[in-house]
């Protein structure tokens, strides 16, 4: 990541990996990732730095960080991620990080077909354009903060509110976070 700082990385069974990162007896290896992830996301954005880790041996020391943007794109069956789910996992912060998509429609049909799509010409430009701004931003170690318009301000306030009351209210964190889940 030193040398790539900005990143999406796709996890098939993502369910699996969380039941992984979340086990109580999980392994040196996940228990590292899950630190990572953590700590990645508390350290994103312009100007911040994940600070290098050093070891006995010095082959496996790390480097600086410079303003990672790391993205999990992850998969899984809802019985599979929703079972890996628990408390821990809300109050040291690990869940609220992640920004969850759920289809609960039906399952469509087999397109047949699929393989003969092809994207037009006008979304490959625009997304070519996309992708060569992100690279050279990227090289510059440069980054855009995106404003609140005074709409999204107003129901972030809204949301914090809310949110500071529930946690005032309860005397277990995890209730305080996630009371609607009972």
């Amino acid at each position: 990541m030193s040398k790539v700082p900005c990143f999406m990385s796709m996890i098939g069974e993502f369910g699996i990996k969380l039941q992984q990162l979340s086990n109580l007896r999980a392994n040196p290896v996940d228990l590292g990732l899950r630190r990572m992830i953590l700590d990645l996301y508390s350290k994103s954005g312009e100007g911040k730095v994940v600070r290098p880790t050093i070891y006995s041996d010095k082959d496996k020391n790390t480097e600086c960080i410079i303003s990672p943007a790391f993205t999990i794109m992850g998969e899984s069956t809802p019985e599979r991620f929703y079972g890996a789910l628990n408390e821990s996992m809300v109050s040291e912060g690990l869940l609220p990080r992640f920004f969850i998509i759920e289809y609960e429609g039906d399952r469509p049909p087999l397109n047949e077909h699929h393989i003969q799509v092809k994207p037009s010409d006008d979304l490959i430009n625009k997304i070519s354009t996309l992708c060569a701004n992100s690279q050279m931003l990227n090289s510059q170690n440069k980054a855009v903060n995106v404003e609140l318009d005074y709409e999204a301000r107003q129901l972030l306030n809204e949301f914090s509110e809310f949110c500071d009351d529930e946690i005032n209210k309860s005397d277990r964190d995890i209730q305080a976070h996630y009371r609607d889940w009972e």
